[in-house]
């Protein structure tokens, strides 16, 4: 009969290479049949460790899958993009992005904007020399 906080369970919990039995992965000793044991606080806590690792590690997992779709486009069926050159594709992103700003303003900074209103001012308002604007 086990005690509160015991359990009786029977073969290895890990392999062994010695042919002796595994080892239990609650209390850590050599099991070479069923055992009673206490689970470890030392192991409940690293396995509770790995647990939280493993869940961080998804997470990022996904961040990084996310984040090369959006800079790569979508992957083609049973493809994934690769990650090792997620920060050049962004920094590129990034100047070509700021290039094109610089562009678009240049574009405005040169555009005679008084000539272009006369010119639309000038088709709104009804001219005797010229006939009006057709549609069609």
């Amino acid at each position: 009969m086990t005690k509160p906080n015991e359990t009786d369970h029977a073969g290895p919990a890990s392999f062994s290479t010695d042919g002796l039995g595994g080892w239990c992965g609650r209390c850590g000793k050599r099991m070479g049949g069923v055992h009673t044991c206490t689970p470890n606080p030392v192991i409940a806590s690293l396995r509770e460790e790995l647990r939280a690792a493993d869940d961080l590690r998804e997470r990022m997992v996904d961040i990084l899958r996310r984040t090369a779709v959006a800079l790569k486009g979508t992957e083609a069926p049973l493809h994934s993009h690769g990650w090792h050159d997620l920060p050049e594709v962004a920094e590129q992103m990034a100047a070509n992005s700021q290039r094109l700003r610089q562009v678009m303003f240049d574009a405005w900074e040169d555009t005679d904007w008084l000539l272009i209103a006369n010119e639309v001012h000038d088709m709104k308002t009804p001219n005797s020399n010229s006939a009006p604007p057709t549609v069609g």
